[in-house]
């Protein structure tokens, strides 16, 4: 499945280095300001996303180890 590009902290990144860099190429205070708030958003959203996917991860390890514990159970039984 791809994912679109706001979809993933990688791509969340990118589009927080794009508006950095058009909020310092602006002349506008009120743009610059609109580009910097927007460059936050989406550093905040790719800390958000790695988060889940660290979390998503971690619970799919504990849940395999678990998984793995039930079979050897019942091979020793």
């Amino acid at each position: 499945m791809v994912r679109k590009r706001e979809d993933t902290a990688e791509g969340c990144r990118e589009l927080a280095l794009d508006d950095r860099a058009r909020a310092a190429d602006v002349g506008s205070g009120h743009m610059r300001n609109t580009f910097e708030r927007s460059a936050d958003a989406w550093a905040t959203r790719a800390k958000l996303l790695e988060r889940l996917a660290t979390s998503f991860n971690a619970r799919n390890a504990a849940q395999r180890v678990e998984q793995e514990r039930g079979l050897e159970r019942k091979d020793d039984g």
